[in-house]
């Protein structure tokens, strides 16, 4: 808040809030509202209340890892209806997250593939059939594993609202 008082910065932006850590931060009357979560988002990390619960208060999600590190292009699931559709499973997945209005940053090193993505936005919307197949690509047990996961890695910052930061270890 002080950095947009001074002018330095335009908003603020959360990574990695989870919906108890953002109610946390709102309870230590903050000025300034957040406009941007970064979350990891693909299907095999969807978590759809989060999301929701995040654009409810008007602050768009940025996924990382939307191809989740190239899994995408070898899931035998989204090979299969990628095909089917005529998309590369980079162009399914960046066009299911823009659908969700997600705010999508892919990274590839393949030219071809960065071109691909760069044109996903010109794509029609999937069907509502793609879309709750993709939503529940998810395993039941990878949520209770991030939950692990995150906890063991999260640091709380002593000095300030419940900023959840990353640790190197673990």
């Amino acid at each position: 808040e002080k950095l947009c008082d001074q002018g330095l910065v335009r908003a603020i932006g959360l990574s990695n809030f989870r919906i108890e850590d953002y109610e946390k931060l709102l309870q230590a009357n903050i000025r300034i509202l957040p406009i941007v979560n970064q979350l990891e988002v693909n299907p095999w990390m969807y978590r759809k209340d989060t999301i929701e619960y995040f654009q409810q208060q008007n602050m768009h999600i940025v996924a990382y890892k939307p191809l989740l590190r190239g899994k995408a292009a070898t899931d035998p699931k989204v090979l299969e209806l990628s095909n089917t559709l005529q998309l590369s499973p980079g162009q399914l997945l960046i066009r299911w997250l823009l659908d969700k209005s997600i705010i999508v940053i892919p990274r590839s090193q393949n030219e071809e593939r960065m071109h691909q993505n760069l044109h996903s936005p010109d794509l029609k919307p999937l069907d509502s059939e793609t879309t709750h197949f993709l939503d529940s690509i998810m395993a039941p047990d990878d949520l209770a594993n991030f939950d692990e996961h995150f906890s063991r890695r999260a640091v709380v910052d002593a000095n300030g609202p419940t900023l959840a930061l990353y640790s190197g270890s673990n």
